[in-house]
C-alpha cells in the first residue's frame, strides 16, 4: 500500500485527522507514505506548486491512474496528474461521463485525445489495471 495526501499539517501545526489515519495505517502495514504539506501557508501559488508536486509523486508511484470524473480547468489538478502520467508512460483510464455536464464531457474528450484509455465503469478500469499488473506480479 502506498498513499499520498495533499496535506499533513493543519494551520495550528497539528496533524489533520486524515493524516493521522494514514500514518497509523502505514505504521500497521509498513507502507510508503508521501505527503505534501500545504495548509500552513496562505500563499495560493505555493499551495498550487505543492499540489502539482503531489501529483508528480502520485504518478511516479502508480502503475496506472484512473480518473472517475473531472471537469476541464486551466489550473492544477486532475489535468496535470493525467499529463504527468501520460508523459511517464503510465496507463491512464478515464471513465465515461455519467452526467450531461459540459465541463465533464470536455475533460473526458481532452484526456481521450491526449492518449488516455476509456472505460465504461470502475470494474472495466480495474480489469485494465489488473491486466497491466499481472506480468509484474509473476516476476515477483
Amino acid at each position: 500500500m502506498a498513499a499520498v495526501l495533499p496535506y499533513l499539517v493543519e494551520r495550528g501545526g497539528r496533524l489533520s485527522p486524515r493524516a493521522l489515519r494514514l500514518l497509523r495505517a502505514a505504521a500497521e502495514h509498513g507502507s510508503l507514505v508521501s505527503v505534501v504539506a500545504e495548509n500552513p501557508v496562505e500563499d495560493v501559488g505555493r499551495v498550487r506548486e505543492w499540489l502539482a508536486a503531489r501529483n508528480r509523486i502520485t504518478v511516479q508511484m502508480a502503475a496506472a491512474l484512473i480518473v472517475p470524473e473531472a471537469r476541464l480547468k486551466k489550473r492544477w489538478g486532475t489535468r496535470h496528474a493525467v499529463e504527468h502520467a501520460l508523459a511517464a508512460k503510465r496507463l491512464v483510464v478515464v471513465l465515461e461521463p455519467r452526467t450531461g455536464d459540459s465541463g465533464t464531457a470536455a475533460a473526458f474528450k481532452y484526456f481521450r485525445l491526449r492518449g488516455a484509455t476509456t472505460a465504461r465503469d470502475v470494474g472495466e478500469a480495474l480489469d485494465m489495471v489488473e491486466r497491466l499488473c499481472r506480468p509484474l506480479q509473476r516476476r515477483l
